[in-house]
């Protein structure tokens, strides 16, 4: 065994079998791949460790889960729907899931419970902060949610993925009265993302060697404004002279139209809804146009790359743009708020880095400086250091 022996494993039952651990995220990639990051991590360091992913069934955590080989458990639970019948609903499957947590926490009693956000995580959480189990809370973004908040009020401790977050989350009353439950780990990216962006660039289907590439992100679920605005851009940039090609995830509900608006242009495009290996294409970028998601974020740091953000304007009390900052204020990507943005005003912005690739490789230099290849095993380290000293 590694040196580096969890406290989740020393901690034995009476029959001298390992205890289980728990891991919680789902909704959306963001949620998901950093908490399979950590499983990856945590079989690699403790073979022998009895883990559990616990998510909605039928969902994408309990595809996600299930491809990576983790032994997958469902609880119920809903997101918020407008209207009476929506809250009434959104209540009483909640409930079950809360109910559900307790025996199953009751239950199987894991040495330690780590959650990465998304509904579904909250009543794992809550069951475990309740029943004095240790509860480990990942918060991948700048902002510390109001959930975040209420789960370390409550005991859990938590560890943050990106570096801006120490301000906001010392300057959070509940976070200030207890600094000892907060650490920085950054966000774990999964081995195979990493091995991809030491590779040779690989082919694409529709693209070109040698040629200035584009890519365009818009979160796991593909955004519709992107989708609308970044391929006027394009074309706009491209009838200007300069050669590009793009890479562009757009989603299930839109990938045909952008498909055909790229070839209708005349423009190189590799489009596709989803695609599991994330690595193979940052690593074909020479810049990148996406949202501020926190993994994105992290990605964008792990590749060195050059960027363009728009933050979504809806996030949750504005922290895709609390996220944008914490690479536009070194000077590593440039902030372009989404109120009132139009193609023109994006073909512009792009334009310029393109021709410039002086300020781009200074831009990729400085998000480099922000990645944490290991943050894995950062966190790792720190539930160690939680379990052994709460246990």
């Amino acid at each position: 065994m590694s040196p580096h022996r969890c406290a989740a494993v020393r901690q034995r039952s009476s029959e001298g079998a390992p205890a289980c651990v728990m891991v919680s995220g789902g909704g959306t990639g963001g949620h998901i791949t950093p908490a399979l990051a950590l499983c990856e991590a945590w079989q690699a360091r403790v073979p022998q460790l009895v883990l559990w992913y616990i998510g909605r069934a039928g969902s994408l955590e309990e595809r996600m889960a299930r491809a990576a080989g983790v032994p997958f458990a469902a609880l119920p639970a809903a997101p918020l729907r407008p209207g009476l019948r929506g809250v009434l609903r959104c209540a009483l499957v909640n409930l079950r899931g809360v109910l559900s947590a307790f025996r199953l926490v009751r239950r199987m009693r894991p040495a330690v419970i780590t959650g990465f956000g998304g509904y579904v995580s909250f009543p794992l959480m809550l069951a475990g902060v309740c029943l004095r189990r240790p509860v480990v809370v990942h918060e991948a973004n700048a902002v510390p949610g109001k959930t975040v908040r209420l789960l370390v009020w409550l005991g859990a401790r938590l560890a943050y993925g990106l570096e801006r977050g120490h301000d906001e989350f010392r300057h959070a009353r509940t976070l200030r009265l207890h600094p000892e439950r907060v650490c920085w780990s950054g966000n774990p990216l999964r081995r195979a993302f990493l091995e991809d962006l030491q590779r040779a660039p690989q082919a694409l289907p529709g693209l070109l060697p040698d040629v200035c590439t584009l890519l365009v992100l818009g979160g796991s679920q593909g955004s519709r404004r992107l989708n609308l605005l970044v391929p006027d851009a394009v074309r706009d940039v491209y009838a200007s002279g300069v050669r590009v090609q793009v890479i562009h995830l757009a989603g299930d509900a839109d990938a045909a139209q952008v498909r055909a608006r790229y070839a209708a242009a005349g423009i190189p495009a590799f489009v596709a809804a989803f695609y599991e290996r994330m690595g193979v294409l940052y690593r074909r970028a020479d810049l990148v146009i996406a949202r501020a998601g926190a993994l994105t974020i992290s990605e964008i740091c792990a590749r060195g790359v050059a960027s363009v953000l728009v933050p979504f304007p809806h996030a949750t009390e504005g922290h895709q743009e609390a996220n944008a900052a914490v690479l536009a204020e070194h000077g590593a990507a440039l902030l372009v708020k989404e109120a009132g943005l139009e193609a023109a005003q994006l073909a512009g912005a792009v334009r310029e880095l393109l021709l410039d690739h002086t300020r781009r490789a200074a831009m990729g230099a400085a998000a480099r400086a922000h990645a944490v290849p290991d943050a894995a095993e950062r966190l790792l380290d720190f539930i160690d250091e939680c379990t052994r000293t709460l246990t």
